[in-house]
């Protein structure tokens, strides 16, 4: 099985991502995969909007090519952002991104879309650090927030919606377990 976690910066992809691992006996995969890990910081600050979307959709298309390889090895795998994280943040900035452009990926098995008020990611950000990235698009949130719910409204496959603002990080994996049947 594989769930991938998807949502704006802030809402606890990458905590909620290692705990479920853990939970599940699981791999934790981050995107983009470790070989864009030395270009993503340059990336992120100075890239043009379409060479920062081929970066990362270049990067999914890798991921999907790893995944496939650990799935032979693991029965789950946890995904932290994929294709829909990608394709959400380039339309918000402007650049003809969808589906279509990642042709032959490996699909998820439950895509996992956490929320939180504005109020509570910002003091997460806060607290974390901000990365260039983050910068980058710090006065986009309303709007990356609202293409995620246009592109949920029409997604195919299977979703969970969790507000993380309330719950603690336990509780959120509890509610993925649960909704996955892996409990």
């Amino acid at each position: 099985m594989i769930i991938v976690l998807e949502g704006v910066d802030g809402v606890g992809k990458s905590e909620t991502g290692k705990a479920l691992a853990k939970s599940l006996g699981a791999p934790w995969y981050p995107t983009p995969p470790a070989a864009y890990l030395t270009k993503r910081h340059e990336i992120d600050a100075h890239a043009s909007d379409d060479d920062h979307y081929q970066f990362y959709r270049e990067g999914v298309v890798v991921a999907s090519v790893e995944l496939e390889i650990l799935r032979t090895i693991h029965p789950a795998l946890i995904v932290d952002r994929y294709w829909l994280t990608t394709v959400v943040y380039h339309r918000v900035m402007g650049v003809s991104a969808s589906l279509s452009d990642f042709p032959s990926i490996l699909q998820p098995d439950l895509t996992v879309y956490l929320t939180a008020s504005p109020d509570v990611q910002m003091m997460r950000l806060a607290r974390r650090g901000m990365s260039a990235g983050d910068i980058r698009m710090l006065t986009r949130q309303d709007a990356i927030r609202a293409e995620y719910e246009k592109q949920l409204s029409s997604f195919s496959g299977k979703v969970l919606r969790i507000d993380t603002g309330e719950k603690t990080v336990e509780e959120v994996v509890a509610q993925i377990l649960l909704f996955g049947n892996l409990a």
